[in-house]
């Protein structure tokens, strides 16, 4: 067939973060940040009779993930998927040697993935809408199969990385080699060459992706979006030591500007541009001044490096990430992301956040308090803020008994930053 090199398909397109350079952007697709995406496009109606066959080494990360989707209007629907804990090594007839399903990770291990067409008798092209299945049931398939749709639409692969820890004193994350792409003949398993009419990369900004008059992106329901507007009780001792001067302020903080508003946490499912691994997006919008405090309290999961969801629950382990964001909802932007490594939890087992000025005087005010701070990173402060819990991979037990329930909903509400600062801000 010639120069393997030659035939290989256009590169993937690296989303927010490029991990060859080290480059980092604006966090499209409501991403979050400890997130790098590699995205490869194509346009499904010259695509009926090719597999893309994907072949790459197992990076250095927490999670990885390749899934498919199509555009559409309202953005990339989700399609098919392959966890990490799923794939199956080269050389190999299952998952058992996978070092993401055992739980004792180890990178470089190699894998090969085909896309192949989930066919229908009328998508055409002359195919008997057959082809498919008879290429998955022949020698060329590879072990892994991903499916993608077939709706005349720009289809699309995501490769998702989720960041590993940093060592101590390490400020880059390992550089990540992007798996080759090359076409075959889906009758034959032949090489060929990429199909013409493949789509170029898309631009690189949220805004030039998704239009700049996006609006709501997902139907959010009245549940999310009610603020509860409930005052604390007061005991007389929050007072004691306190002049009259000092204590008439405080009390026109809480009644007159009424910064004690509580907001709660939904659950939103979302069938396009989310992760295969995340069971539900835990979700908040709340109403916000620019000096506003947000403080995020939830009780936090245990956490396994890796495993299968199933290895994860024999250890005792909960999942196998988190994180709490802030979006740019308008935009369909991340801003700014705290993972779970590096937040300290408290004795009980939970976790403060805290979402304030992005300045240093503040961030050590708030660590000094034993909790973490979520910068507002807003360019121009709108009065609503979005914040989204993510919780990828989940034991089954976890996911059954827990995920979404009781303490491990996050509870948070929204203050001035002078009265966070008296400490009178806190979630019980």
């Amino acid at each position: 067939m010639g120069d393997a090199a030659a035939l290989e398909c256009p590169d993937w397109r690296w989303g927010s973060r490029d991990l060859q350079i080290g480059v980092e952007g604006p966090k499209d697709y409501y991403g979050d940040t400890n997130i790098a995406y590699a995205i490869f496009s194509f346009d499904s109606n010259s695509s009926l009779d090719t597999v893309y066959r994907i072949k790459g080494e197992l990076p250095n990360a927490r999670y990885i993930s390749i899934e498919s989707s199509e555009l559409v209007d309202i953005g990339s629907w989700d399609f098919d998927a392959i966890q990490d804990h799923q794939i199956v090594l080269d050389g190999e007839v299952d998952n058992s040697t996978n070092p993401f399903a055992t739980g004792s990770f180890v990178a470089g291990e190699s894998f090969t993935v085909d896309v192949v067409p989930d066919l229908d008798a009328d998508d055409g092209a002359g195919l008997t809408g057959n082809e498919d299945e008879d290429y998955m049931n022949s020698s060329s398939a590879a072990a892994n199969i991903l499916l993608s749709p077939t709706n005349g639409n720009e289809n699309q692969i995501w490769l998702r990385i989720v960041l590993p820890k940093l060592a101590v004193g390490d400020t880059a994350y390992p550089e990540v080699d992007l798996p080759t792409i090359t076409a075959l003949n889906l009758s034959n398993g032949q090489e060929k060459e990429c199909p013409v009419g493949l789509l170029a990369a898309r631009p690189e900004s949220a805004e030039a992706i998704n239009g700049s008059d996006l609006g709501t992106p997902y139907a959010v329901g009245e549940d999310y979006l009610a603020l509860s507007q409930s005052e604390p009780s007061l005991a007389a001792t929050d007072f004691e030591g306190i002049d009259i001067e000092e204590l008439i302020l405080r009390l026109l903080d809480i009644f007159v500007t009424r910064k004690w508003s509580t907001f709660d946490f939904g659950v939103i499912e979302i069938p396009f541009e989310g992760s295969s691994a995340i069971p539900g997006y835990s979700y908040a919008l709340t109403k916000m001044n620019e000096g506003d405090v947000a403080v995020i309290k939830l009780k936090a999961p245990e956490i396994g490096e890796s495993g299968s969801p199933e290895v994860m629950q024999e250890n005792d382990q909960d999942m196998r990430y988190w994180s709490v964001c802030s979006l740019d909802l308008a935009h369909g932007e991340g801003l700014a992301c705290l993972a779970d490594e590096g937040i300290e939890v408290d004795e009980d087992g939970y976790v403060t956040i805290v979402y304030g000025p992005n300045d240093a005087s503040f961030q050590e005010l708030v660590e000094g308090r034993g909790y973490k701070l979520l910068p507002d990173t807003r360019q121009s402060p709108d009065e609503l803020v979005t914040f989204v819990y993510r919780q990828l991979l989940p034991s089954p037990e976890f996911a059954a008994m827990k995920l979404h329930v009781g303490e491990y909903v996050p509870r948070a509400r929204v203050c001035s930053a002078r009265w966070f600062k008296w400490g009178f801000c806190r979630v019980w």
